[in-house]
């Protein structure tokens, strides 16, 4: 496959590092990016190592994460972020402490699958788009999201279950944030895309079994705005299937299953079909493919100058806000999209991890 560049959709470009892999070692340049936001990779991997007793001060606020469900119904969805919203605040005197907790927890998403997708469901409800002592959570997740994307070869290489989990997280902003004209679809689409190639190529089962949920949850997303998207993965998952002798008898069930669930267009699969892999794959493992799925939003209830000062230098990664700047929340099912609007709005302003230009405050 050949390696391809940030700046349009190209087959098999997955691992390739861009001109906006991520320098860890690098001094910032005047007027750029703060060292501690250039650091915060080493600062998450520090996190990695705490014990339990130095990480104690925010066990309880995992505790309330986790007790986020995707199946509550929105009041007691909003009640339960509700709760961690003002824990969070109480627990943080300033900025810097929100930013220090936001990176202690976004490191423990890396290595537990369930809570980062709770992790993710909490940022992406609309009262996490206000401000916790000045800063956003939106965007701390988007920095991060970025840092490891940008050293996404070396990360799955390093670290291949931390790397799922990432990809994990990316692929449910992607799936329950939604935003002005598509904005969130236009910043996130091209990263899952590329991350759902990385993990076919891998072909571990585990990342067989991550490409084929995440392509069930988001498959619907990809063919809105372009239909040859899921069909070019699919000719990647038959290429795989053919060409590689090591796949295990469970590898090449997840496989089939991804294209059994493009052709039943993301929706519930027939029943015969789930029971054939329901034998091969067990009962748990198909619970999420009986269901559609809805959305959740992210709201912004008035313009974010700090967004302004932010550009990526990965040119995928940018979204055109709409001059209303103002996020509206959608319950559309078996994700529903408004029309694509093409009328470029504004100047690019946020790539997934931020380059910041001036300052959070």
């Amino acid at each position: 496959m050949e390696k391809g560049k940030m700046g349009g959709r190209r087959t098999g470009r997955g691992s390739g590092r861009g001109r906006s892999w991520m320098k860890l070692n690098s001094v910032p340049r005047p007027g750029g990016v703060p060292a501690d936001i250039v650091s915060f990779m080493d600062k998450i991997t520090s996190y990695l190592s705490l014990n339990d007793q130095e990480g104690l001060q925010y066990a309880k606020l995992i505790e309330l994460i986790e007790l986020i469900d995707d199946k509550d119904d929105s009041i007691v969805l909003s009640r339960k972020v509700k709760h961690v919203r003002q824990l969070w605040v109480e627990l943080c005197q300033n900025g810097d402490e929100i930013s220090d907790s936001f990176y202690y927890l976004y490191s423990k998403c890396l290595l537990n699958t369930n809570l980062a997708t709770k992790f993710v469901t909490v940022i992406a409800l609309p009262p996490f788009d206000t401000d916790l002592h000045g800063k956003k959570l939106v965007i701390l997740l988007v920095q991060c999201l970025q840092s490891h994307y940008d050293a996404r070869t070396a990360f799955q290489t390093d670290h291949p279950e931390a790397f799922r989990n990432f990809v994990q997280m990316m692929g449910e902003f992607f799936h329950k944030a939604k935003g002005p004209s598509n904005s969130i679809d236009k910043l996130l689409k091209e990263p899952n895309l590329v991350c759902l190639e990385m993990l076919l190529t891998k072909g571990q089962e585990p990342d067989l079994s991550l490409f084929t949920k995440l392509l069930h949850r988001n498959g619907a997303l990809f063919e809105s705005s372009d239909t040859k998207t899921v069909s070019s993965l699919l000719s990647q998952v038959r290429d795989v299937l053919i060409l590689d002798t090591k796949l295990t008898l469970i590898s090449k069930a997840w496989l089939l299953l991804a294209i059994d669930i493009a052709n039943s267009r993301f929706g519930p699969l027939p029943k015969e079909i789930h029971k054939f892999y329901e034998d091969k794959l067990g009962e748990n493992e198909m619970i999420n493919f009986q269901n559609t799925h809805s959305s959740l939003s992210i709201e912004i209830l008035q313009p974010n100058k700090a967004f302004d000062s932010y550009k990526s230098s990965v040119n995928v990664l940018q979204v055109k806000p709409s001059e209303s700047s103002s996020f509206e929340q959608t319950n559309s099912q078996n994700n529903s999209l408004p029309p694509t609007d093409t009328k470029r709005l504004g100047r690019p302003i946020l790539g997934v991890g931020v380059r910041d230009q001036g300052g959070w405050e």
